[in-house]
């Protein structure tokens, strides 16, 4: 009899910590008892981690994805990727970005920016400049000069004065912010 009473106990002692096993329960915290004083040692549950943000890239010629772009425009407003130089309009709400040797163009209307490749690519070293850029078969020209230029709303003054037909707004080679 006391062997099986062992053996029950056993059995017993053993379902319990395969129960105990897969409980998806933690211990939040346990107290170890020190000489004089009760010392507790918290168990911290794991964090969530941050997946990196993949860079956005495509070769030169290749169409970007929608989300590539969304993910590009996000960069440049939020200042994590530079550009070489930024146009603002108002009236309508238009931002060009042009980097390397692309433009990119968003509207205040569009979900998703626009991304075109650029005849020749934005220099500083030039007084007078024009950006030049085919879109949906129009060929469109954002002429850039070194004067003090607005966007039309705000007390901003940009660096540069920019025309496109009859809009006239300011640029940049950085992102201002109004105040």
């Amino acid at each position: 009899m006391r062997n099986k009473s062992y053996i029950a106990l056993l059995i017993l002692g053993f379902g319990a910590s395969i129960i105990s096993c897969g409980s998806d329960e933690t211990e939040s915290a346990h107290t170890n008892e020190g000489n004089s004083a009760e010392v507790e040692n918290p168990v911290t549950e794991p964090q969530d981690t941050v997946e990196p943000v993949e860079q956005v890239k495509w070769h030169e010629g290749e169409e970007p994805t929608d989300v590539e772009k969304l993910q590009l425009l996000s960069e440049f407003s939020s200042g994590k990727k530079n550009f070489d130089f930024y146009a603002v309009f108002t009236e309508p709400f238009w931002a060009f970005y042009f980097f390397g040797n692309e433009v990119m163009f968003h509207a205040a209307d569009f979900e998703v920016p626009e991304v075109w490749p650029l005849e020749y690519p934005f220099t500083d070293d030039e007084a007078e400049q024009a950006l030049s850029f085919m879109r949906n078969g129009e060929f469109w020209q954002l002429k850039v000069t070194k004067e003090v230029g607005s966007d039309g709303m705000s007390n901003i003054d940009y660096p540069y004065s920019v025309k496109l037909d009859l809009l006239e707004g300011g640029g940049n080679t950085e992102l201002m912010k109004g105040e």
